[in-house]
C-alpha cells in the first residue's frame, strides 16, 4: 500500500504490514548517511483475533486508521492516536464486501475511501468511510471489467485488484491505478486457461476522481514560499460526479477502455490516446 508521511519534513514515513498473525504500523526513517530509508520501529500487532492481513494505513486528522483483510468476510478496522504505541481490538464490518482484497486511502478532498469488490473481483468499487465509526456510504463502481471492449473468453474469469490512489498533483482530477488480469492466468479456471487474447487485455488500468474544484498538489518543491520544499500541502473539496474511466486505444485501433500499461502491446508503440 502507499506509505504516508509521519512528519512535516517527510523524513519519516509509515505503512501497515502483516506481522505475527495480524498487522502493525511500521515506521521508516531517512538515513542521510546512506541516502535511503530504513525501518526504524514497528507498533504493536493488531487484528490477530480476526486473522487480519494486507493492511493499509491512513492518517485522517489526528487519527490513524488501519484497514485490513480479515479471514472472514468484511473489513477489519482499527483506530489509534498513535499506532506505534497501541492499537485497540479490530472491529469487522461490511460483510457484503466478502473476503477479497481491500485498501483504504485518504483522497485529495480529505475523504477516506475504501476500494474493494463485492463477493468477486470482476468489479472494483469505492465507498466513502466515516473515520469515527467506519460506516460506509456512497458506493460507486470504479471499474467493471465486464465492460471491456476486447476479445475475451469469460470462462477464464476476471480479476480487478491492487488499487492505488496516486498522490494528487493538483487540479480537479486524481488518478487511481488498478490491475486487471484473467483469473485463469497460469492454472485452468472453470476448465479454461488464458490465451493470448486474455493476456493481451491484462494490464494496469486507471480511473480518475473528479472534484468540484481544483485542489492543491500534495507536494510543493523549491521556490514555493507557501510550503516547505518536499512537504505535503493540504486542501479539501467535494466530489462532484461519479468515477469515470478514460478510454485509450492500442496501435491496432482496438478500444479497450482505460488501458494504461498493457502487458503485451499489439504494436511497438503500445497504447495511444
Amino acid at each position: 500500500m502507499r506509505p504516508v508521511p509521519v512528519n512535516e519534513a517527510c523524513t519519516e514515513w509509515a505503512d501497515a504490514c502483516g506481522r505475527d498473525g495480524g498487522v502493525a504500523a511500521v515506521r521508516y526513517v531517512f538515513d542521510s548517511s546512506k541516502g535511503r530509508y530504513r525501518m526504524a520501529d514497528a507498533g504493536p500487532v493488531g487484528g490477530a483475533s480476526v486473522g487480519a492481513y494486507e493492511g493499509s494505513l491512513v492518517r485522517a486528522g489526528s487519527q490513524w486508521l488501519i484497514a485490513a483483510r480479515p479471514k472472514a468476510a468484511g473489513v477489519a478496522w482499527m483506530k489509534s492516536d498513535n499506532p506505534f504505541a497501541s492499537l485497540p481490538p479490530a472491529g469487522v464490518r461490511d460483510s457484503f464486501i466478502g473476503t477479497i482484497q481491500k485498501a483504504a486511502f485518504l483522497c485529495a478532498d480529505g475523504q477516506v475511501r475504501l476500494f474493494s469488490g463485492k463477493g468477486d473481483r470482476s468489479v472494483l468499487y469505492s465507498w466513502d468511510i466515516r473515520p469515527d465509526d467506519f460506516s460506509s456510504s456512497n458506493e460507486r463502481v470504479v471499474f467493471d471489467s465486464r465492460t471491456l471492449k476486447a476479445p475475451y473468453n469469460n470462462a477464464c474469469g476476471r480479476v480487478v485488484d491492487c488499487p492505488m490512489v496516486l498522490p494528487h498533483m493538483g487540479g480537479r482530477e486524481q488518478y487511481v491505478l488498478y490491475r486487471f488480469r484473467p483469473k485463469a492466468l497460469d492454472v485452468p479456471y472453470a476448465g479454461a486457461l488464458a490465451g493470448d487474447k486474455e493476456k493481451d487485455a491484462a494490464g494496469v488500468y486507471y480511473s480518475k476522481i473528479a472534484y468540484s474544484k481544483p485542489l492543491p498538489s500534495m507536494w510543493r518543491f523549491g521556490g514555493d514560499k507557501s510550503a516547505t520544499a518536499g512537504s505535503p500541502s493540504r486542501g479539501h473539496g467535494r466530489t462532484s460526479r461519479p468515477w469515470h474511466n478514460r478510454a485509450l486505444r492500442r496501435g491496432s485501433g482496438q478500444g479497450l477502455g482505460a488501458v494504461l500499461v498493457p502487458i503485451r502491446p499489439t504494436s511497438p508503440t503500445g497504447p495511444t490516446a
